[in-house]
């Protein structure tokens, strides 16, 4: 059976389109999804940095404003707990310090020690400075502002870190997120996908398939209409075969002549546009060759323009080039046939 040796290979070639177009959309997909987690990296650390030091800018002006009404850097009554309220504030920070001017470390508040050393080290860097500094040491980044008193002298510096993990951490959860929808929009696209083939392109066609198997099952091959249909094409040259039956069928012989009657119809039909076809022609080519005669006019009035003594070179030039495109257009102009010969084939066709 015609189906049964079909619907295995139609099988087979639509499960590979939708596994292709499936791999063409994991693959946008997977992009989108990496370019989105770089760029919300990106924001995301910025935006970090940014809360970070308008925070400790906040605490920077409740130290000066103490130091202004007298309290000295050095011993700053109600610092340390200014400085642990200010990180249950800000979680995010793995530690906070202040410094004298020098660089020595004066308070400190932090998660570990390791952070008391960051501090150490680069409090002593920082030295004078007017703007708020924000910089990445190795897996840390330390914010560092400057504290000064009512005239503009800077007398300390304000150290805080955190750490690079609180970006990864929230970089994993994007991209846990991100694999989640994927995975739903994957599968669902996946089921659209299949249920639109289904209904707009393998079920149409296993329709057709159908129905043209149960064409070559109900209509058994005729030889004598197979002749006839033949022979009612434009052009053909068949020789019906014309069987003598042994009773005459009224019916099936007024149908032949039917049959034969358009045949003939199509015929005449084809020999008059084909006369119309030729007759159009035979006007073309007797046009080409009065544009023949012409090209011959202008090639001698070129030479005679050319054979003249007091032509310019540069004339002389141009005409040289307009004779030679001369020359070969009537060479091309000579390989076609002239209308004469054409018309006398003509004649004989008919």
């Amino acid at each position: 059976m015609p189906r049964a040796g079909l619907l295995p290979q139609s099988l087979h070639f639509w499960i590979k389109i939708v596994v292709a177009t499936m791999a063409i959309l994991l693959s946008t997909l997977l992009l989108n999804s990496i370019l989105s987690i770089s760029s919300f990296e990106k924001i995301y650390t910025k935006s970090l940095i940014a809360t970070l030091e308008t925070a400790s800018t906040n605490l920077v002006q409740s130290i000066e404003r103490g130091v202004r009404l007298g309290k000295p850097l050095a011993a700053f009554e109600g610092m340390d707990d200014m400085l642990a309220t200010f990180l249950v504030n800000n979680p995010n920070l793995n530690g906070i310090a202040v410094t004298d001017r020098t660089g020595q470390l004066l308070y400190f508040k932090g998660t570990a020690t390791a952070d008391q050393a960051l501090f150490a080290q680069h409090g002593r860097q920082y030295g004078e400075s007017n703007t708020v500094l924000t910089q990445r040491y190795d897996q840390d980044y330390l914010i560092q502002i400057p504290i000064r008193r009512s005239d503009g002298a800077q007398i300390g510096v304000v150290l805080s870190s955190f750490s690079q993990e609180i970006i990864g951490a929230q970089i994993k959860t994007m991209a846990i997120s991100a694999l989640q929808r994927l995975g739903w929009s994957l599968g669902l696209t996946s089921i659209a996908l299949i249920v639109l083939l289904i209904l707009f392109v393998i079920r149409p066609i296993q329709k057709d398939l159908d129905r043209i198997q149960q064409g070559l099952l109900s209509d058994p091959p005729d030889a004598h209409r197979a002749n006839l249909k033949g022979a009612s094409e434009p052009y053909a040259v068949a020789n019906p075969v014309m069987p003598v039956p042994l009773v005459p069928d009224t019916e099936t012989i007024s149908n032949d002549i039917v049959n034969i009657g358009i045949f003939l119809q199509r015929v005449a039909i084809e020999v008059q546009a084909t006369h119309q076809r030729l007759q159009s022609m035979h006007h073309t080519l007797a046009d080409i060759d009065v544009a023949r005669h012409e090209l011959s006019l202008y090639q001698a009035l070129l030479h005679s323009w050319l054979d003249h003594p007091e032509l310019p070179a540069t004339l002389s030039s141009t005409i040289t080039e307009l004779i030679e495109d001369n020359r070969k257009t009537m060479a091309l102009l000579d390989q076609l046939p002239a209308p004469e010969s054409h018309a006398h084939q003509h004649e004989i066709h008919t």
